[in-house]
């Protein structure tokens, strides 16, 4: 299988000066970066990638990034008023919205993504998750419908508190 990626000759003049600066500060890994050195001096381009596949992702796209943040904003102020509305009848999507995740197995860089934004970025502090952002079943189409919804509410107009319990209802229902 032939990689799409290439580097040009600074590329490699980059990454080999920086594996030799790696091999002095990192000494339990001196081989693993002597042979990545080697593959990028001789130019053995299969080999170019072999040594930082397993700790460079994939790139999460800018508008799944955005949809991620719309899921947890959307979340995190629906917790906010589920917790302040005692009185709304079982609703098939609430536990989504009650303990916010993403399928680990197949949704991995969304999971991922959004616990960065919580755990490291600080963002939608106080937002209830599933184990890791876990939630061990795949989730985007629900939160996808739900966002939907939600928005749709967002655009009625309202006098006062757009989340009724009415609205919030017809939102996770």
């Amino acid at each position: 299988m032939e990689r799409k990626e290439k580097l040009s000759r600074i590329e490699r003049l980059i990454l080999i000066n920086q594996s030799r600066i790696l091999e002095r500060l990192e000494p339990e890994s001196k081989e693993t970066r002597q042979l990545q050195r080697e593959a990028l001096e001789e130019g053995y381009e299969l080999d170019y990638f072999s040594y930082a596949d397993a700790s460079i992702g994939d790139p999460l796209p800018e508008s799944e990034c955005i949809l991620v943040r719309r899921i947890l904003q959307m979340c995190w102020i629906l917790q906010k008023q589920l917790a302040t509305i005692d009185d709304l009848p079982e609703l098939l999507h609430r536990g989504a919205v009650q303990r916010v995740g993403f399928d680990g197995n197949y949704e991995t860089a969304h999971m991922q993504y959004a616990e960065y934004l919580v755990e490291k970025c600080g963002m939608f502090e106080d937002i209830t998750s599933a184990s890791a952002f876990n939630s061990h079943f795949p989730r985007l189409p629900i939160y996808k419908e739900l966002l939907k919804r939600y928005e749709t509410e967002l655009r009625k107009d309202y006098i006062g508190d757009p989340f009724t319990a009415e609205a919030i209802t017809r939102i996770l229902a």
